[in-house]
């Protein structure tokens, strides 16, 4: 035995030494862990701050196209620049990096608050024309409704939803139904301000707005923006179908084909011009109250990618007699 040294004292401190070693290499490997995500976190907010510049950009970009086709003309259609602005890359003018802006015309889609005839541009049998176009493009089978029963359930009840009395529709629901359930809440009584406020209404479910599975969502053809009338140039296919009885989807592919044509552009300046398509149903006649060939509400979508990051940003658009204004604008 060595003079002042107990037995084993050398396998301890061999022990002791192996464990002030991984000690150390978890405290180096956790320090290096907080340093890399530290790290990451500092590029994603250098990226970040990068990526909001480039979609603002895209955005402006996409309002001066806007204001640019105004000027050209006092039509919209989908051979315009604006419709085919997002096949072009110009991440290019960033440098590092890739930007896509695209625009879509909001009013093409169904305009939910005209459903509520106003007094100074509309009468009553124009909204109860618009109620039909609403039960049809609901009853096309693209949505989760089951019957024209719950069209109009839904239909009815969204215009009592709007409009400022407290008297149902044959299918509808006032405030007498809503402040009757367990989250009692009133009608609207006015314009609706955001497309998910219609799951507060009577009928309208989260798979009917959004879609699910095979169903489409009605979000996507609808805009709580409207000048009166629907763009029969930009219009979504099952709204076109929509908007006169007997329309088949045969009839739809025909004009559709014929709008997105550029040698049709100069041909698409009237409303009606769709009764000149070879093809069309001559008994078939879409009520001139519901369409227009101009849009004053638009959707830009700017998607910036840097690095391995990307963002969006989309914005609504007025664009009435030469200016511009974002309604609403949000980022994700």
């Amino acid at each position: 035995m060595n003079e002042g040294r107990w037995p084993g004292e050398s396998g301890m401190a061999l022990l002791l030494v192996l464990t002030v070693i991984a000690v150390l290499s978890v405290v180096v490997i956790g320090f290096n862990d907080r340093t890399q995500s530290a790290m990451e976190r500092a590029f994603y907010v250098q990226d970040k701050v990068q990526m909001q510049a480039m979609a603002e950009s895209g955005v402006d970009i996409g309002l001066a196209v806007l204001y640019h086709d105004l000027r050209e003309s006092d039509y919209d259609t989908l051979v315009e620049d604006w419709a085919k602005l997002d096949s072009q890359e110009l991440g290019e003018l960033f440098g590092d990096g890739g930007l896509r802006v695209g625009i879509a015309d909001l009013s093409g889609r169904f305009p939910i608050n005209r459903l509520v005839a106003l007094a100074e541009v509309a009468t009553g049998n124009d909204s109860e024309a618009y109620r039909e176009v609403l039960v049809r493009l609901l009853t096309n089978g693209q949505f989760a409704v089951q019957d024209e029963i719950e069209a109009r359930i839904i239909v009815d009840s969204l215009t009592d939803w709007l409009d400022g009395d407290d008297d149902p529709l044959p299918y509808g629901a006032e405030n007498a139904y809503y402040l009757s359930l367990t989250e009692p809440r009133p009608a609207r009584n006015g314009p609706a301000e955001v497309v998910d406020e219609l799951l507060q209404v009577r009928g309208m479910t989260m798979e009917i707005l959004h879609g699910s599975g095979e169903k489409k969502g009605l979000a996507e053809y609808i805009s709580i923006y409207s000048n009166d009338r629907i763009n029969i140039n930009t219009a979504p296919a099952l709204v076109l179908q929509a908007l006169a009885p007997d329309i088949s989807e045969e009839d739809v592919s025909i004009i559709d084909d014929f709008r997105r044509n550029d040698d049709s552009a100069l041909l698409l300046a009237k409303p009606n011009w769709y009764l000149s398509v070879l093809g069309w149903p001559q008994d078939i006649v879409i009520e001139p109250s519901l369409i227009t060939t101009n849009s004053s509400f638009f959707r830009v979508v700017a998607a910036a990618r840097y690095r391995t990051h990307t963002l969006r940003m989309t914005a609504d658009v007025a664009r009435e007699s030469e200016e511009m204004a974002i309604y609403y604008r949000s980022m994700d």
